[in-house]
């Protein structure tokens, strides 16, 4: 299932609008503003088949970037406007058409930096509610492989709580 015409239209839309609304604005507040609404359709649509839709989202974002950075600077060349506004902000990834601000680093996430998350099936008739201690076993390593996937302190609390709610007893993933 992929994300649909309408939600990737819905975005573009949603998109070109924030960046119309601070065309004249200093980049910082542009990134501030943008990098929400990136993160929360990404990882909203990631548990789906969207590798290729991130893809053409982050092509249409870099027209967009270049559209921006050209109407802030009509009289500089596009060397001048890839030497300020284009580079390679986060070290780990090897992307060096990064669009952001260098004075402080900060840059506008893409959507194809959001992992896909491929959904699993619970195998057989597997119920988080079925007493047979093999099940809840297996109810427990699956709590285990997902939190693998937070940041360290979210993994210590889990770990801590034995992968459950105390308030609920709801498994946390």
């Amino acid at each position: 299932m992929k994300p649909s015409k309408e939600s990737v239209r819905a975005i573009k839309l949603r998109l070109k609008e924030v960046w119309l609304k601070n065309r004249g604005r200093e980049v910082g507040a542009v990134i501030k503003e943008i990098n929400p609404i990136i993160r929360g359709w990404a990882n909203y649509h990631r548990k789906m088949v969207a590798s290729e839709t991130f893809k053409n989202l982050d092509s249409w974002m870099y027209w967009r970037e270049q559209r921006y950075a050209k109407h802030k600077h009509p009289n500089k060349n596009s060397t001048w406007r890839k030497n300020k506004y284009f580079g390679r902000f986060d070290l780990k990834r090897g992307d060096n058409w990064v669009f952001g601000k260098k004075e402080t680093g900060a840059y506008i996430n893409k959507f194809s930096w959001f992992k896909i998350e491929r959904h699993r099936l619970i195998p057989g008739l597997h119920c988080p509610d079925d007493p047979n201690p093999e099940v809840q076993q297996w109810f427990r390593e699956k709590g285990a492989r997902q939190s693998r996937d937070k940041n360290e302190s979210w993994q210590k609390i889990a770990k801590n709580q034995k992968y459950v709610c105390p308030v609920c007893n709801e498994s946390l993933f």
